[in-house]
């Protein structure tokens, strides 16, 4: 149905597929790997990387919502949010359609990310990535439309959140309408009361899981947890009586959202989208994977030069033009290389 290119790196594949309460398919991808996001997917529109997708999976292969935030303007059609660098596990709050994700970090800093129904349930939100890690700089551009996350932790607590779902199975009433998650690394289950612009009332909820791969949800609102060591857990109650399995019921109406806004007037494209080359962060790579990377982003390997410098031997010491630099197709990137010091 639908193939994203993702060949440069290993890592940061995204993986989440949810229908949202609209009946459309929701796709959550990752920035396409490599540290700091190299090649800067998540925030270039012209990819789809780094994003929440939405498309309608009925058609050959698919087709594309109408009301899609960039149909018509200069993007992808298929992207709802953008900013993201690995949103592993999101969902949506059976109850009233309120989007949330969990974004994993880069170094320092993991994310909690939420917009409500009445909000636009993140269409067009930007959400911050390469330019913030959580809610703190990180390359230290602006980016637009930003909707900062409403909760972050540190990696003093965890590696890799594992985003979950927000509590309604009425057997589960201490737990009720907070949200609750995880962390890859660590094995306690959090639990947290939602909020714009600040999640509320963070706290462990008693429960561990090691190596916490994912939540998941069924029909009847009932929430699991699913471990890398193989077990799958159901949440109840300590003490409790497991309820009879679940037998599904009618859906009610999806709550839907609000009237999209009329687009704004037609501008030029923004130079990130009128030029090819974008120049690619080099510096401590080495020489021959530094000429890849400036190839990939087409570009063209400029002038080499060689110096004497307590750097390992063979790595970028600087760079020309700047990191992120925008310029046209072909444009020549010239670096220096350490010949170490003897």
């Amino acid at each position: 149905m639908l193939t994203i290119p993702h060949s440069s790196f290993g890592n940061h594949n995204g993986g989440q597929l949810q229908f949202g309460p609209d009946g459309y398919l929701y796709i959550g991808t990752g920035d396409g790997g490599g540290a700091g996001d190299p090649d800067g997917n998540g925030q270039n529109l012209e990819t789809l990387l780094g994003k929440i997708l939405r498309i309608n999976p009925v058609g050959a292969p698919y087709a594309i919502p109408p009301d899609n935030p960039f149909v018509g303007q200069p993007g992808r059609d298929e992207i709802w949010s953008y900013g993201l660098r690995n949103p592993w596990r999101f969902s949506f709050d059976r109850q009233n359609g309120d989007l949330v994700i969990g974004d994993v970090g880069q170094g320092s800093w993991e994310e909690i990310d939420f917009v409500s129904t009445g909000a636009g349930r993140g269409r067009g939100a930007n959400f911050g990535w390469d330019c913030w890690e959580g809610r703190e700089p990180f390359e230290g551009c602006t980016p637009p439309n930003h909707v900062p996350p409403v909760w972050q932790y540190s990696h003093s607590r965890g590696c890799s959140i594992t985003g979950g779902y927000v509590v309604r199975d009425p057997a589960l009433a201490p737990l009720g309408g907070r949200y609750v998650y995880g962390d890859y690394c660590s094995a306690p289950v959090w639990s947290i009361a939602l909020a714009t612009p600040d999640a509320q009332d963070d706290r462990q909820t008693g429960l561990s899981v090691p190596s916490l791969y994912s939540f998941g949800e069924d029909a009847c609102g009932r929430v699991y947890a699913l471990s890398g060591s193989g077990p799958v857990y159901r949440l109840q109650v300590a003490g409790g009586v497991p309820g009879p399995p679940c037998a599904q019921t009618p859906t009610p109406p999806a709550p839907q959202l609000p009237p999209a806004p009329p687009s704004p007037p037609a501008s030029p494209p923004p130079a990130s989208r009128a030029v090819i080359c974008r120049v690619p962060r080099i510096i401590g790579q080495r020489a021959r994977a530094a000429r890849a990377r400036i190839r990939r982003a087409h570009c063209r390997v400029g002038r080499v030069r060689y110096r004497r410098s307590a750097r390992a031997r063979g790595r970028v010491l600087t760079q020309a033009p700047r990191p992120r630099a925008r310029r046209a197709r072909g444009a020549r990137v010239s670096f220096t290389i350490s010949r170490g010091l003897r």
